[in-house]
C-alpha cells in the first residue's frame, strides 16, 4: 500500500509543521506554534505594514489561504474550459490538448500539496490563545483578545480550514491516487 504511506506521511508532515514550541488553543488542546521566519508566505508578502491597528496578520492570513485556494481551482477550472473550447474548434490537437489539460491539474495540485504545511500552521495560530491577567488572548499578537464576534468568525473559519487543508486536502490528493494508480 505505497499510496497509503504517501497519504499519512502527509498527514505527519501537517502535525510536524505544527510542531516547535507550545501553546494551549482552545478546542484542540496544545497545537505547536512556529515562528514568523518559517513562514514562507509571511515573509514573502509582508501584510503587517499595510494592515489596520486593529487587526491581526493572522486573521488576514487565514482569510488569503481559505480564500486563494478556491480561486486556483476556478482559474484552472476556466483554462480546463478554454482548452476544451479550443479543442473543439481544431485549434489544439487531441495529444497536446491532453498534455496541456494534465499540466494544468498537476501544477494546481503540487502547488496546494506545497501550501499544506503553511496552511495548517497559519489556521492553527489563530486558535492558539494565552491567559494574560484572567483574559484569553492571542498568543501571535496578545493585542488581541481571543473573545468576541471577530474572534468567533475566524476561529470557526481556522476549525473549517483545519479540517479541510489538514485532512480533506491530502485526502482529495490520497483517492487521486488511488483512481489514477495505474498512470503513477
Amino acid at each position: 500500500m505505497p499510496l497509503l504511506k504517501i497519504f499519512m506521511s502527509r498527514v505527519e508532515l501537517n502535525s510536524v509543521a505544527l510542531s516547535v514550541g507550545t501553546y494551549s488553543a482552545p478546542l484542540l488542546g496544545n497545537l505547536m506554534f512556529l515562528n514568523g521566519i518559517s513562514n514562507p508566505l509571511r515573509v514573502i508578502v509582508g501584510l503587517e505594514c499595510v494592515l489596520p491597528k486593529d487587526m491581526p496578520a493572522a486573521y488576514v492570513y487565514a482569510t488569503i489561504l481559505f480564500v486563494v485556494p478556491p480561486l486556483a481551482v476556478f482559474v484552472a477550472f476556466v483554462w480546463s474550459v478554454v482548452l476544451w473550447y479550443r479543442h473543439g474548434r481544431n485549434r489544439i490537437s487531441k495529444p497536446r490538448y491532453h498534455l496541456l489539460q494534465g499540466r494544468v491539474w498537476t501544477t494546481l495540485i503540487a502547488l496546494l500539496f506545497l501550501i499544506t504545511p503553511t496552511a495548517v500552521r497559519n489556521f492553527a495560530v489563530v486558535l492558539q490563545c494565552v491567559d494574560f491577567n484572567g483574559e484569553s488572548r492571542l498568543a501571535q499578537n496578545p493585542a488581541f483578545q481571543c473573545s468576541g464576534n471577530v474572534y468567533e468568525f475566524y476561529m470557526i473559519l481556522s476549525i473549517v480550514g483545519l479540517i479541510l487543508w489538514g485532512y480533506g486536502f491530502p485526502l482529495v490528493c490520497f483517492i487521486l491516487m488511488v483512481r489514477n494508480r495505474h498512470d503513477i
